[in-house]
Formats: structure tokens, sequence, C-alpha cells
């Protein structure tokens, strides 16, 4: 079974060089407004990683793929005083996009907000040696939505071809999966439910004032669902290094991150004689300190195919750019933005906006 809009659409590559020159361009005015009038802090450990963001198609943000955490061991100088840190990082993907072969088809319009509660702390064991600990909990919602026609426009003004989102009613959502003939998610109203929980162990390899390396494991357990692509429906396990370069470029204020792991991917309910049980995955970012304030990054990420098939929607290799920006609104408060885009086409969102606030307690 296709579904009928399939035949109709065809998605041609998009240049995108002319939006990241505007985009560098709104967060440098953003981080100027910020930087000129807020107070100013003392740099922290906890100011310094990546933004924290993932693969969050409907198909992809089910498996145990980890967001970057950072090089440096959430910590304080003081063993007796080690905070907490609560976050809530919202991803929201708009999505306009199909794909087909014999018995294969995936067809996604629509937007998939997925809303991540977290906590984590740091800890000192009786060598001194630093660890982490942390916790997620996502709230995954698939919807219409309300971006159609922002997006729309936005393609209008900087040229770039729609991809066939002009041909189909706005605000609405139309998800297929099939795959060898079973449909696994077939539905056209707003879901909303708990995704897979996730819980990380981290290590401090090391960390000096010019680089920083930290190890971590990360588990993800079936509480969502394939029927509702919420979950996945087995349980993943993923290792991982994260290093921080703070000298190198530190001149100019920019540092760099580099992020390198596997994740062992138990059998899931979506087509498990196509899966794949060894994923790798990676980041490269670059982040200059623009004020004691703000930070601005740049951040490529990717991830290796995750469901053998010829329908790249479901689930192929990916690569996500994200430019975005990390306010210090408090001492011990942060905000993140960033706007993240496919770069390898279909494998991953049109667009997704990402907010993240946490604050240390």
């Amino acid at each position: 079974m296709l579904h009928p809009l399939i035949p109709k659409i065809r998605f041609p590559a998009c240049c995108h060089a002319r939006l990241h020159k505007n985009l560098w361009l709104c967060l440098g005015l953003l981080a100027l407004a910020l930087g000129s009038g807020s107070q100013v802090y003392a740099a922290s450990a906890q100011g310094i990683g990546p933004l924290q963001v993932r693969n969050i198609t409907p198909i992809a943000h089910l498996y145990g793929i980890p967001a970057g955490l950072g090089s440096q061991i959430w910590h304080s100088a003081s063993a007796d005083t080690q905070p907490f840190e609560y976050a809530l990082n919202i991803e929201h993907a708009s999505l306009f996009t199909t794909g087909r072969a014999p018995q294969t088809s995936v067809f996604l319009d629509g937007e998939t907000t997925v809303a991540n509660y977290s906590i984590r702390r740091g800890f000192t064991n009786a060598s001194q040696q630093r660890w982490e600990w942390g916790a997620a909990i996502p709230v995954v919602l698939h919807s219409g939505g309300v971006f159609d026609n922002t997006i729309e426009q936005f393609h209008d003004l900087f040229g770039f071809r729609d991809g066939g989102r002009s041909i189909a009613a706005d605000d609405r959502i139309d998800y297929l999966v099939q795959v060898d003939g079973e449909i696994y998610a077939n539905f056209q109203d707003s879901k909303t439910r708990i995704g897979d929980v996730r819980s990380w162990l981290g290590y401090q390899w090391f960390d000096t004032p010019k680089r920083s390396l930290a190890a971590r494991a990360q588990l993800k357990l079936p509480t969502g669902s394939v029927a509702s692509l919420s979950g996945s429906g087995g349980t993943d396990l993923a290792v991982w290094l994260e290093y921080g370069e703070h000298s190198l470029l530190s001149t100019y204020r920019i540092g760099l991150h580099l992020m390198l792991g596997s994740a062992y991917l138990a059998e899931g309910d979506l087509a498990p004689r196509r899966q794949n049980h060894w994923v790798g995955f990676g980041q490269f970012g670059l982040y200059y300190q623009f004020s004691p304030n703000v930070q601005l990054h740049a951040q490529l990420a990717g991830q290796t195919e995750i469901i053998d098939s010829p329908v790249k929607q479901a689930q192929g290799a990916a690569v996500q750019g994200t430019l975005g920006a990390r306010i210090r609104v408090r001492e011990r408060l942060f905000l993140d933005l960033g706007l993240v885009e496919d770069i390898r086409s279909r494998s991953s969102a049109d667009v997704v906006f990402n907010l993240r606030l946490a604050a240390q307690l």
C-alpha cells in the first residue's frame, strides 16, 4: 500500500549557504544585545559544552543515539556541595518527506516535538576520581503543528524549493511507516506519549585548562512504543568519548568539541529483520566566546544507518548541521537556542528548533 501523495513528490537538493550566513548574522545581533546588557559572570565548566541536539525524525529518535553532553563532567569545586542540574530540552521538528520502494513506503507530514526532562549530578569517589550520573524522561508529541505556512514563506524568502509542501494542506499530521509490506505506524491524529527513558554514567578521564576528555555510557529502556512512534521496543546501550580543546584557538576565543561513539541496538519492533545492531555516531563542533555570557555554536553531527533499506527516511545514515547560541541568563541558569538542518537529504528533519533551559541547584 502506497500513500496517495507519494508519486507526486520529488525532493531536490538545496544549497543552504545563504541561509547559514543570515543565521549567523541574526545570532550575532542577538549575542550583541544580550552580551552588552547583562551582568557579567566568570566562565565555568558548566557553561562549556555542545548544544544538546539529536536526530529527532519520528524514526531516528526511537533509538539510543545520545546527544553530546560535553567533555567536562558536571561537578563543583567543593565535594560537599555537588550541584544538581535540572534541564528541559525541547526539540521541535517540522517534516514533509516521503520515500518509497517495493513494499516499503514512508510518508511524514507533520511536526514532532520531543521534550526531555533531565537531571544529572557529579560525584567524587574515594580515589578522587570524578564521575557523573544522569537520567532523562522524554515526552513525545506528534501533531499537525503550526509552522507549515511559516516555513513555506521562509523557503520563498530565500529562494529554496519546498520539496512538495505546497501541494498538501497546512498544519496537518499524516504519518505512515511501512517496511516490507508491514505497516508499523499509520495515524492522522495527534499523539502524546512518554518515550524511551535514558540513563547514563560518565567518567572524567582528564581535565586541564587546555583540554579535557570524558567517557560515558548510556542505557535506553523500551518505555515507549513503535505504534505511536515514541519508542523502538528494544533496550539500547551506547558508549562514547567526548574531547574538548580549549587552548589551540584560545587567542581567537574559539574552542572545539569532538564526540565519537558506538551504540548496540537490541532488536526492536520496527523492521527487526532489517535493523542494524551496531550504529556509529559522532559530532564535531566549534564555539566562539562572544562575551562572558554568550557563546555562539556551530556543529556537525551524524550517525550510520539504523534500518537497512533503500528508503532513506526509514532510517538511513544522517548528517545534521546546527547553528545556535548558549546564553548565561544568571550565574546558574543557561539558555540554549539552536536551529538544526538536514545536510544528508531525507535522513533527518527539514528543520529542527531547539530550546534548552538548564538550572544548577
